[in-house]
């Protein structure tokens, strides 16, 4: 399967590391399907756990209802009806910042990411089954400063 085809499709794996080689950019080593929302993370404001919960509730404009948790954050990310897309695409930059210091959240940010991934890969009866992807970037000479916790992006 190619990296495009990947991003179309609803098949696992949903979070994967994306290491860039010196000079190239995410959207150079990326091809999004057409329709499908983008979204960008900077990883230096997710070095804690409240710091990534703003900057996604920033980024994707989560309801001001949003408790600023791990359970909300997962029903944010299972819902937004308020963001329609045929897929989601989430991109988060200088991934190896995210929760730098806190490698038990890290944990849980990565489950929750799968399983919102699994979330939207069941067709539901209101929907189809919809692709949602995170790609971890980080420059290739930093891909293995820590574990990740996931497959690289086939490019």
């Amino acid at each position: 399967m190619t990296a495009t085809t990947h991003l179309q499709s609803s098949q696992p794996p949903y979070v994967e590391l994306l290491p860039l080689k010196d000079g190239e950019t995410y959207d150079s080593a990326l091809a999004v399907p057409p329709a499908f929302v983008v979204k960008v993370f900077h990883g230096r404001k997710c070095r804690t756990k409240s710091g990534l919960l703003g900057e996604f509730s920033r980024v994707l404009d989560f309801p001001s209802y949003f408790a600023k948790n791990w359970d909300a954050f997962m029903d944010c990310l299972t819902d937004l009806q308020w963001l329609p897309a045929p897929g989601y695409v989430f991109v988060i930059l200088d991934a190896e910042e995210v929760l730098i210091e806190h490698e038990h959240e890290y944990a849980i940010f990565i489950d929750i990411l799968s399983e919102a991934g699994r979330v939207w890969s069941t067709e539901q009866d209101v929907r189809p089954a919809i692709p949602f992807h995170v790609l971890l970037v980080v420059a290739e000479r930093n891909k293995n400063k820590r574990k990740w916790g996931v497959p690289l992006f086939r490019t």
